[in-house]
């Protein structure tokens, strides 16, 4: 083949191969972005679909949610259920006021009939020589005088005591069970200083400080009717009416249903709020 003519061609196949590598080139370059953006729309695809199902498990959440409040709304409310659950607790206060009067009397007479028998046997009575003697020191001289109104007097005072231990350790254990987590601020603070509160009491009787004692007491009366409302808050429907009888008994510095100054049990009882 002449050099005229074979220079051409070879400078046209040099053209032709740089030609070719440049394409293939630009095909590789551009198939791995296209690569890497199909990979990249893969993963948000995949982040869409958790988040789907997410917000799936939310709508479901919500929607069970609605339902169990629209429960709770609609619940009725027995009100003569109620009503006659305010009587018993209107009874039970009428019969421990007596109660507590009738001590009083009971009282009373003891005192009157232990100064007669004291001039009987030559003694001087309560206003006399008796103004100096504390209670231990009174204690003493009846148990040597009349063992038998002593011992009478010390069982009673050990029954009462149990019963009021009892009663404590029954509140004190509802209270730590109590769900607060529906309650406002306000209601939880409330209901965590009211326990805070007994323990100190039981505490505190234990220990025989009984200026301390009253000074407690008079806090708990104080946060007694705030905390019984927020128990009470918590409750609608015919779940009210099953727990209101219990509230008031926890919530009674007096016993109410169920303990206190009686002898046995009250009617009624139960245990902490579900």
């Amino acid at each position: 083949m002449p050099d005229q003519l074979r220079n051409p061609i070879v400078l046209v196949l040099l053209v032709l191969t740089v030609l070719c590598g440049g394409a293939a080139a630009f095909y590789y370059m551009d198939n791995s972005s296209l690569r890497s953006h199909i990979s990249e729309l893969e993963a948000d695809n995949g982040n869409a679909q958790a988040a789907i199902k997410q917000l799936e498990a939310e709508k479901s959440a919500l929607i069970a949610q609605k339902s169990r409040n629209t429960q709770i709304v609609d619940a009725p409310v027995n009100k003569d259920e109620l009503s006659k659950e305010n009587e018993r607790l209107r009874a039970d206060l009428a019969a421990m006021k007596n109660e507590i009067n009738a001590l009083k009397d009971e009282n009373g007479r003891l005192a009157n009939r232990e100064d007669r028998d004291n001039r009987d046997r030559g003694g001087w009575g309560r206003d006399n020589n008796r103004r100096g003697e504390n209670m231990q020191d009174r204690m003493e001289r009846l148990r040597e005088e009349d063992p038998e109104r002593y011992e009478q007097i010390m069982t009673e005072r050990e029954n009462f005591q149990k019963q009021m231990q009892d009663r404590q350790n029954k509140v004190i254990d509802y209270f730590s069970k109590v769900n607060t987590s529906k309650m406002t601020r306000e209601q939880r603070d409330s209901v965590k200083r009211y326990n805070e509160l007994l323990q100190q009491q039981q505490e505190l009787q234990a220990s025989g400080d009984f200026r301390a004692m009253m000074e407690n007491g008079r806090e708990l009366m104080q946060l007694n009717s705030q905390v019984r409302d927020a128990l009470l808050d918590q409750y609608s429907g015919n779940a009210a009416a099953e727990a209101v009888k219990e509230i008031y008994d926890m919530t009674n510095m007096f016993g109410g249903p169920g303990g206190g100054f009686r002898g046995g049990p009250r009617r009624g009882g139960g245990g902490p709020p579900r």
